[in-house]
């Protein structure tokens, strides 16, 4: 049995369908145990979708240099009713991030009565050592907006 592999990305993936050896009762569990530790290391791979407002691990492994990876984090946060004119802070409860690599963040407002849905445009979100600061323009159809923001980083 085998996955194939692109070997430039490592990323792997198990073909659907495989060969068992019924006739082989010993070979059978090896052929099982392999797939299901395949199974496990190809799963890990894949970015999960969980949007917490904790932090979660993606999957997402980022090399730096040839030998040295690093797992990225994800963590979601809930927006209040933005004010066109003002700031509204939120604070982000990772402690020090002076070591921390911010990969992506973005975020989605809507009104009350969820018909009109914004994206929160990057120029408005700001990260400091202990906030996530939202500035809107004096002006902006997003004042009275809420919703959420997702933040993605790496530790070193």
């Amino acid at each position: 049995m085998s996955t194939g592999t692109n070997n430039r990305t490592k990323v792997a993936f198990l073909p659907p369908e495989f060969d068992l050896p019924l006739d082989d009762p010993k070979l059978l569990n090896e052929v099982i145990n392999e797939r299901e530790r395949q199974t496990g290391i190809i799963v890990n791979q894949k970015e999960n979708a969980v949007f917490t407002m904790d932090e979660t691990v993606t999957s997402q492994t980022w090399f730096f240099e040839a030998n040295e990876q690093r797992d990225g984090f994800r963590r979601m946060y809930e927006v209040p009713a933005l004010v066109a004119g003002g700031s509204v802070t939120i604070p982000h409860g990772l402690g020090n991030i002076s070591g921390f690599t911010f990969t992506d963040y973005r975020g989605w407002v809507q009104n009350a009565d969820g018909t009109s849905f914004r994206p929160i445009p990057a120029d408005f979100i700001e990260l400091t050592s202990s906030d996530i600061v939202l500035t809107v323009p004096g002006g902006s159809p997003y004042g009275g907006l809420s919703g959420q923001i997702v933040l993605e980083y790496i530790k070193s």
